[in-house]
């Protein structure tokens, strides 16, 4: 008989993604494990059993509108941080966080539901930032079922489990025993043939680009010659689990800088009084916020270049939790760290760990102080990841 590994995804469940969950049923199936998956997706897949689900708190309210709910209880301050993401989170419609309370209500019903009917062994929450996906997470604690955070990995077309989820709260950051062996053997001269690196890195820099129009040309800025370039990539806030302020997971993630605009205001400071350099700002696409007040002769906010033609650029990239750091290493360049990414222990870059100490890392970085060992460090993370 073959137990249950209840999952869920929030991408589309199609190309690589759905072939990511074909292999992993077959994988499983030899083990006689079968996903169940909850997803967004309206897919009828014979292999791959599916259960639609909401994305928001607040749309289970809307869908199962006619589940009761008891009286709004007092949520506990992690709770309430995860309503006003929820409410905050769809950036489309204005929503009000009483919905994401009876949501929460209502999801954790029908979660629980699904748990007692599927009576599954591992559950396998898509992400650590979704406020179902915390719930979901939570649920399988209480019922002392094994679970694992399941989301995209470090480099494209890869995926990583996790025992509590990403950034801060990944084991590559404050498990001690995986902390202890990159501080004490990542700056170490073995192997420095980084041939593996070298591998990885003629897949991630020499591939087609296909986002953008121009995402294969060399893009000039004529108002930039002779100018060092800083370019800072920003963050999904709701994503990255770095908003709302107050919540624990944003402290866990990203203690320095509570948000991308808080980190880019900081960044425009440092240069806008200084014409030897210039500042270039990526919004995450996903991020709408209108930064215009903070452009100036040398400050700029582009959104329709390619990651990789800024990767090309920069003198000195810039980054908080945003997983396009990792391919940004196989760029070589100096690397300046604002949150607590899997990077933090790596000894492979400018970490910055008060705001204060933002504009001495920054200058470290373009005068590229220890750069030979910190660029070592980074080859040898990937290596060691």
């Amino acid at each position: 008989m073959e137990r249950v590994v209840l999952a869920s995804c929030f991408m589309p469940l199609e190309g690589e993604v759905l072939t990511f969950w074909e292999q992993l049923q077959d994988h499983l199936k030899k083990h006689k494990l079968k996903i169940v998956l909850l997803t967004t997706s309206k897919i009828n897949h014979k292999n791959l059993p599916t259960i639609e689900i909401p994305f928001f708190l607040s749309d289970y309210y809307r869908v199962y509108d006619g589940i009761p709910v008891e009286d709004l209880k007092n949520f506990s301050p992690w709770e309430f941080a995860l309503l006003e993401r929820d409410r905050s989170w769809n950036t489309h419609e204005k929503r009000d966080i009483v919905e994401s309370a009876l949501g929460w209500h209502i999801a954790r019903k029908i979660l629980e539901n699904i748990i007692d009917e599927l009576n599954p062994v591992l559950i396998l929450p898509w992400g650590s930032s979704l406020p179902q996906s915390i719930l979901l997470q939570n649920l399988a604690q209480n019922r002392g079922i094994s679970c694992w955070i399941i989301e995209r990995g470090l480099l494209p077309g890869t995926y990583m489990l996790e025992p509590r989820g990403h950034g801060g709260w990944s084991v590559l950051v404050n498990n001690p025993i995986v902390s202890r062996f990159f501080n004490t053997n990542i700056g170490s001269n073995k192997n420095n043939d980084f041939e593996l690196f070298k591998k990885i890195k003629k897949k991630i820099v020499g591939r087609k680009l296909t986002k953008y129009n121009n995402s294969n040309q060399n893009v000039e800025f004529p108002r930039l010659i002779n100018k060092k370039t800083i370019v800072f990539f920003g963050d999904d806030d709701f994503a990255s689990g770095t908003y709302p302020e107050f919540s624990q997971q944003s402290h866990a993630n990203s203690p320095v800088f509570r948000s991308s605009l808080q980190a880019f205001s900081e960044l425009a400071k440092l240069v806008q009084d200084d014409p030897s350099l210039a500042l270039i700002f990526k919004p995450h696409p996903n991020d709408r916020y209108d930064y215009e007040s903070l452009i100036s002769s040398n400050v700029y906010v582009i959104r329709d270049l390619h990651l990789h033609q800024l990767f090309s650029r920069g003198d000195v990239l810039v980054f908080m939790t945003s997983t396009s750091q990792f391919e940004a290493i196989f760029y070589e360049k100096p690397i300046v760290l604002l949150a607590r990414s899997q990077l933090w222990h790596s000894q492979g870059i400018y970490r910055v760990e008060s705001v204060e100490h933002l504009q001495n890392q920054i200058a470290n970085a373009l005068e590229r102080k220890n750069w030979k060992t910190i660029q070592s460090n980074s080859k040898r993370f990937i290596e060691n990841i």
